[in-house]
């Protein structure tokens, strides 16, 4: 479940430089920017379909259908996440409203995969829900950071410009460059406090450790 959990999220990477162009990963020269976009394109749909593969090694096959639904429906969701930024401009992604739905759209799906992936494969449904939410606030909390880490280069390009949360309290609140900075900041540590609410509910619902509860958590 881990390996395909790296796998996605490698897949995404390779295809989210190439969309972007960003030239660098890590510190080293993008797959599309070293190999071409063909490969890049390529090399990303194999990652694609070798998560899919990394499922196969489950011992329990009663539990692998219950492990395709959610790994789909997160490639599904990042998909969705990724194209959204390409939208025309009359998507009015500047509201910030629609900013943390494709922020969340963009980096929860991966973030919630893991704990989706063993809530699955251990039959607690009932905590998917509350999980979810974390995630979610967890992840528009990452968003916003890498927003921040990235925001001198992504202004440079207009796709990049209009996505980036500072630019985008900018525009619809008429701050300047510095203000429009540190309400950003702001608003990831509240998001980060929410995810953090968000999970303790869940541990005061439930004593039992969901993984120590599964029968198979030797595994």
């Amino acid at each position: 479940m881990a390996t395909c959990c790296e796998l996605l999220h490698t897949a995404s990477l390779i295809h989210d430089d190439l969309q972007d162009r960003d030239y660098l990963r890590r510190g080293k020269q993008a797959v599309w920017s070293l190999f071409g976009d063909d490969v890049a394109l390529c090399a990303g749909d194999l990652l694609f379909l070798e998560a899919y593969w990394a499922l196969s090694d489950v011992t329990d096959n009663a539990a692998i259908p219950r492990l395709v639904a959610p790994t789909h429906a997160a490639v599904a969701q990042i998909i969705h996440g990724q194209a959204s930024p390409a939208l025309p401009p009359h998507a009015d992604f500047h509201r910030l409203a629609a900013y943390q739905v494709m922020a969340g759209a963009k980096s929860g799906p991966l973030l919630s995969l893991p704990f989706a992936l063993v809530l699955s494969y251990c039959n607690r449904p009932d905590l998917a829900a509350t999980s979810v939410r974390a995630v979610r606030a967890f992840s528009i909390a990452y968003q916003i950071a890498d927003d921040l880490a990235d925001l001198e280069a992504e202004t440079r390009t207009a796709r990049g410009a209009a996505t980036n949360i500072v630019v985008v309290l900018e525009t619809s609140g008429g701050r300047d460059r510095a203000t429009a900075k540190m309400a950003a900041d702001q608003m990831a540590r509240i998001r980060l406090a929410e995810g953090a609410c968000h999970s303790g509910r869940s541990a005061k619902r439930d004593r039992r450790d969901p993984v120590r509860a599964c029968p198979t958590h030797h595994l």
